[in-house]
């Protein structure tokens, strides 16, 4: 195994549930969801890794989120996984510690309906200021979301569209 993979799973031993080495250049963890701040300052702050971006997808379980951070150096992306139970779609926001994120964590919370705490700025960024709070265009479990005609006769039906538009 690589050696910087070692270092990199000593560093996450505190918070991980779950490390996979897919290949020499790309590792796969899983964390708990109220240990991704740590676990995105193990990686951000003490080992100096960029952060990359982050994804969001619906899934059966829940929505995960898998943060992408980068060693350069190493030429690798170790990536973390939260899943976030859909009874209960929050999670600590990581520009605590990675103020590049704020971007990625308003789009996920517009298109999934995650709620990201103590995020610095809550507007919206893809989606119009009148856009309805519960309507997702990414989840599975909104029928509003589709199709392109379902999403317009639900903003119709809102008052947010004519019937011209």
């Amino acid at each position: 195994m690589n050696e910087y993979i070692e270092i990199v799973k000593e560093a996450l031993k505190p918070v991980v549930t779950d490390f996979k080495i897919k290949s020499e250049k790309r590792v796969y963890v899983v964390v708990l969801k109220e240990k991704i701040i740590e676990a995105a300052r193990i990686l951000f702050k003490d080992l100096k890794m960029r952060f990359a971006i982050a994804s969001g997808i619906d899934t059966p379980q829940g929505i995960e989120i898998m943060y992408h951070f980068s060693p350069d150096a190493h030429n690798m992306l170790v990536n973390i996984s939260v899943l976030i139970k859909k009874d209960d779609l929050t999670i600590d926001s990581i520009t605590p510690v990675v103020k590049g994120a704020a971007w990625i964590e308003t789009e996920i919370r517009e298109m999934l309906g995650v709620r990201f705490k103590n995020h610095p700025g809550p507007k919206h960024l893809l989606l119009g200021e009148d856009w309805p709070e519960d309507l997702h265009p990414l989840r599975r479990d909104n029928k509003d979301t589709r199709s392109t005609a379902a999403i317009r006769e639900r903003l119709r039906r809102d008052g947010l569209l004519t019937a011209s538009d």
